[in-house]
């Protein structure tokens, strides 16, 4: 109910938003679109609800050695737009060695919310944007990073079904530094209570098994996943 009321207020002040999800769906997913759009916008209400109460959470290791990530620091985490990235930043802050976990983003309009967010669930978040990120690898800091967005410039690599461009800096300064690479995401149970997916990352040329990871991950709950961006600068449909 309360996404059905989500979806149309959305449908009303930001229309161009409401149109990308959908176009987006369509293309996707044709057979069942209608149902998934229905259920993301029920999602998106847990993942606003989500920020105001604790989260729980409990870990689900999808290959061999992903028990690692927290015995092999300094780690870099890839992350996406799926399940609830922000509240991560809990589960990362409490499960180091280390007191912080270095997010990094790039800016934006809504910074100050993101701020407030990563203060509320996370012990210390240290931001870091373009070239501080380089700083950031060079120090040996455990950095996560969303990596499933459009970028200018980078490597082309596939995405469900689609070429597109992602950023080969961040893997070129993981192997420089000699970062253990991890993927991980959380996965909504229920309001409030998140599954962590973890992958240990071993291909050096990692983008690749990023993007497939992520979109097996998707397959199984498309919902979750953040609908509203061109998330991508698209190359060719394959």
């Amino acid at each position: 109910m309360l996404g059905g009321i989500l979806r149309g207020l959305i449908k009303r002040i930001a229309p161009f938003r409401y149109k990308i999800v959908r176009r987006n769906l369509i293309e996707l997913f044709p057979d069942k679109w209608k149902e998934i759009e229905c259920r993301f916008y029920e999602e998106l209400v847990n993942f606003i609800v989500e920020f105001a109460f604790p989260v729980e959470f409990d870990v689900e290791y999808l290959n061999s050695g992903a028990d690692e990530i927290f015995s092999s620091e300094p780690v870099l985490v890839l992350s996406a737009h799926y399940g609830n990235w922000e509240v991560l930043s809990n589960w990362l802050g409490r499960n180091f060695s280390r007191d912080f976990i270095v997010i990094a983003r790039t800016a934006n309009r809504l910074n100050w919310i993101n701020d407030f967010i990563r203060k509320k669930y996370a012990k210390v978040v240290d931001k870091l944007d373009g070239k501080g990120i380089v700083k950031g690898f060079s120090k040996g800091l455990n950095i996560g990073v969303l990596i499933d967005q459009r970028v200018k410039r980078g490597r082309v690599v596939n995405f469900a079904g689609f070429d597109v461009l992602a950023p080969d800096a961040v893997e070129k300064m993981a192997r420089r530094y000699g970062y253990n690479v991890f993927f991980v995401v959380t996965r909504r149970k229920r309001l409030g209570k998140h599954t962590v997916l973890i992958k240990k990352i071993s291909s050096e040329r990692f983008l690749e098994e990023y993007f497939s990871t992520l979109w097996d991950v998707i397959k199984q709950e498309p919902a979750q996943y953040w609908w509203f961006h061109n998330r991508f600068e698209l190359v060719n449909k394959i």
